[in-house]
């Protein structure tokens, strides 16, 4: 029996935001849905390539105990009129700039996650006084033309992948760690994944093709915490090493144990590296 995409939206709800004050937001480019959860100190989080920032539901209820985290809603992902699609990585980080002067946030703290990481990536180095504090996961300095991406590329384009579809199910088992105790967060995931859309999702992985940012990061002039799950298979860690190594003033951690969504498996973890980054920051700049 071939799980319905109804099924697996169902699936997902078990995964949203509790407590969440939802609003839309008027860009040049789009209107999208997005949303404040917590009280506090600013936080904006910029999701990743699938399932808007839904997907990083237990990291955001952990966050908002100290910080209002708010959620940016790339375009494509929760739009309520059409947009045209970005050209490039640079045009995401305009929409985030937007997205600042919308709701007049002033330096604001970040978290960007993968395909996130690297939106606010370019727009750290595009617009280096506008932000404060940032926190990486999942960024690799350019975004290797692997055998393996260009397989994943092809089917995304080409071949509509239903929710039970063994390649599918391969890739989301590489976003976590070997032998990490997976159980229902596999199904979780990939419930998610299907609230975005099969060729939204194919144009934002056609985006990283010939991203690199390793001549470009020493731009980045705000404090930085690059945070690794220490067994990621899809960025490696010494590969997210090496961006901390190149960004002025920069710390890395790694979360042990982890994969990619380190953040979604261990958000506890995740968070407490955030928050002490942040409280070392906020110190510094009492001083």
């Amino acid at each position: 029996m071939r799980p319905s995409k109804q099924w697996y939206r169902r699936l997902a709800q078990r995964g949203a935001l509790r407590d969440a004050r939802w609003g839309v937001v008027h860009l040049r480019h789009y209107s999208g849905e997005f949303a404040v959860v917590g009280d506090g100190p600013p936080l904006v989080l910029v999701p990743g390539l699938a399932g808007g920032f839904e997907l990083m539901g237990p990291l955001v209820r952990v966050l908002a105990r100290q910080f209002r985290v708010v959620c940016f809603p790339l375009r494509g992902e929760h739009e309520t009129m059409p947009a045209g699609r970005a050209n490039s990585l640079a045009d995401l980080a305009d929409d985030l700039a937007d997205f600042h002067d919308a709701l007049l946030l002033e330096r604001p703290a970040h978290i960007g996650l993968s395909f996130g990481a690297a939106v606010l990536a370019e727009f750290a180095i595009r617009r280096p006084r506008s932000l404060g504090p940032i926190v990486f996961n999942g960024l690799a300095g350019r975004f290797r033309g692997s055998l393996m991406n260009r397989v994943v590329r092809v089917a995304l384009e080409q071949f509509p992948l239903p929710g039970d579809s063994p390649l599918l199910n391969q890739f989301l088992r590489m976003l976590f760690a070997p032998g990490e105790p997976v159980g229902s967060l596999l199904d979780l995931v990939a419930a998610q994944l299907w609230n975005t859309d099969q060729g939204v999702i194919a144009h934002r992985y056609s985006l990283l093709q010939g991203f690199d940012l390793r001549g470009r990061l020493r731009e980045i002039l705000s404090p930085t915490l690059v945070v690794a799950g220490a067994d990621d298979a899809i960025v490696r860690s010494a590969a997210q090493r090496s961006v901390a190594r190149s960004i002025p003033d920069c710390r890395f951690v790694s979360v042990a144990r982890t994969g990619h969504l380190c953040f979604l498996t261990r958000p506890r973890a995740f968070a407490r590296h955030v928050t002490n980054f942040l409280g070392r920051v906020q110190s510094l700049a009492a001083a």
